[in-house]
């Protein structure tokens, strides 16, 4: 079976944590604003990048940043 993830969950777990993309950027040092959401939307991050930001919003995976197909 194929690991395919079918879309990013960043959007929704701002809403759901309270933590805004400015935070992010704060505690990460990656861009905020738009730039980032043309990261969650164009492309897959790196397992480094989903980590920290995994790690940020306090997720026990990495996984959970995606939906799967």
């Amino acid at each position: 079976m194929r690991y395919e993830p079918d879309r990013c969950c960043l959007l929704e777990l701002y809403k759901e944590t309270g933590i805004s993309q400015r935070e992010i950027h704060i505690i990460t040092g990656y861009p905020d604003s738009q730039r980032l959401a043309m990261l969650i939307i164009e492309q897959l991050w790196a397992f480094t990048t989903a980590m920290t930001i995994s790690k940020t919003f306090k997720l026990l995976s990495c996984d959970l940043l995606y939906r799967m197909a």
